[in-house]
């Protein structure tokens, strides 16, 4: 039997993410990943963002989109925010530039959907994961 690993993994501080956002996904060999949330201060909200990061991931690995590419977005749209050119809100992903655009809409319409069957009201989970992110 042959076996693919997802590792799920909390980040207790953003220096502990790559592009200084709230998730993080790295392939690994075999087609494994490794998931990262930003510890947002309830395990559910930690789980949607992984479940966001894992199902974004898949897409990026079935179309050929590479982790380099997302990561090299990421760090130059977190970049531009420094600069004043997005806003606290903004999310890398739904940039039109971005390499993974369709991979992140789709992740968030998951994201959503599940957030909605736990009982996580959507406007509650935003605000908990932008005050993480300016922690």
């Amino acid at each position: 039997m042959k076996k693919l690993y997802a590792t799920l993994q909390v980040a207790n501080a953003l220096s502990e993410i790559r592009a200084k956002q709230a998730g993080d996904w790295q392939f690994e060999p075999h087609h494994n990943i490794i998931v990262t949330s930003l510890d947002v201060g309830d395990w559910k909200y930690n789980y949607l963002i992984m479940i966001h990061e894992l199902i974004e991931s898949l897409l990026c690995m079935v179309r050929g989109i590479s982790e380099e590419d997302v990561t090299d977005f990421d760090v130059a749209f977190e970049t531009e925010r420094d600069q004043g050119k997005h806003s606290s809100e903004d999310e890398a992903g739904d940039d039109p530039r971005a390499p993974y655009r369709e991979p992140h809409g789709f992740a968030t319409i998951i994201e959503r959907l599940v957030a909605r069957e736990i009982g996580i009201r959507w406007d509650e989970y935003e605000v908990a994961v932008l005050a993480a992110l300016k922690q």
